[in-house]
């Protein structure tokens, strides 16, 4: 995993492990608090099963403290869409294939490969596909290659044509001059990381970890296109008609970049419509 991270051989990666009682439900939960994992369990669990989900959480600490994973993100960036829609799940498919993998087969009695290894479908069968290549493929490490192979897998995975904009926000930067729009549109969304800039921002670039490849999205009014006539400008909209006569629409800037996403409405009840149903359309072509 120190190779796999570009880290130090002597890199700590360590925490404690917290169990907690599992309440009724489908799916169990982990999260890192600090230098603790906590992590539900049901009296189903075995310690075997255990050792995946807790190598699955130290492989996210590694790609945390990893020099590799700007060059990894940027990467995505310039593989299209489809290294857009892989940038926003490499992490847990690089922590699934490792944990629930490499991990668990080694330490959990009951492990097969045939089982789903994340809730996410998606994330499930890249994660068992890179699992696959990494038992006979010691050099798997993060970088522009990796990004690249995920990225192909991803198309196969996940086919273009049946994307939608939701499908690109695990990581997301979204601004708004109120915030009704940007309530509504993330209750909508399974993101992971959400940046909110208010009041409506025109520079929604962001340099740190994890959202370099972060979908931008402006949410706006015919009155806020008057008040700032640089958005009309970025998105290439006519100077009469931006709407052409509908109430609200989508517009994606031409960029060799990340996502960004312009809705336009003709006022502020029709712009949270719009943001409430956002996630469900389709990817605009580039």
């Amino acid at each position: 995993l120190r190779h796999e991270a570009s880290l130090a051989d002597d890199a700590p990666l360590r925490f404690e492990v917290v169990l907690v009682a599992k309440p009724p439900g489908a799916h169990s939960f982990a999260v890192q608090v600090g230098e603790s994992l906590v992590h539900e369990t049901g009296p189903e669990e075995t310690s075997g099963s255990l050792f995946g989900v807790v190598f699955h959480e130290i492989a996210h600490l590694a790609h945390h403290q990893s020099p590799a994973r700007r060059a990894m993100e940027e990467a995505f960036v310039a593989l299209g869409d489809d290294g857009l829609f892989a940038a926003g799940l490499w992490d847990e498919v690089v922590a699934t294939a490792f944990g629930n993998g490499l991990a668990a087969e080694r330490f959990d009695p009951g492990f097969s490969p045939d089982r789903p290894m994340y809730s996410d479908p998606r994330v499930s069968a890249l994660g068992a596909a890179l699992y696959r290549r990494w038992r006979t493929d010691a050099n798997v490490a993060l970088g522009p290659a990796l990004a690249e192979w995920i990225a192909r897998a991803a198309h196969e995975v996940a086919p273009p044509a049946g994307r939608r904009i939701g499908d690109l926000m695990w990581s997301v930067i979204a601004t708004s001059e109120e915030r009704a729009p940007l309530d509504r549109f993330l209750r909508g969304v399974p993101y992971r990381s959400a940046s909110r800039r208010r009041p409506l921002s025109l520079d929604l670039r962001a340099d740190e970890p994890g959202m370099i490849a972060a979908t931008r999205v402006t949410f706006a009014t015919l009155d806020d296109l008057a008040h700032h006539p640089v958005l009309g400008e970025q998105f290439a909209l006519p100077a009469k008609g931006a709407l052409g006569g509908e109430a609200a629409r989508v517009v994606r800037r031409k960029s060799e970049g990340p996502l960004e996403l312009l809705v336009l409405a003709s006022d502020a009840e029709s712009l949270v419509r719009a943001a409430e149903s956002l996630a469900k359309l389709p990817v605009p072509p580039r």
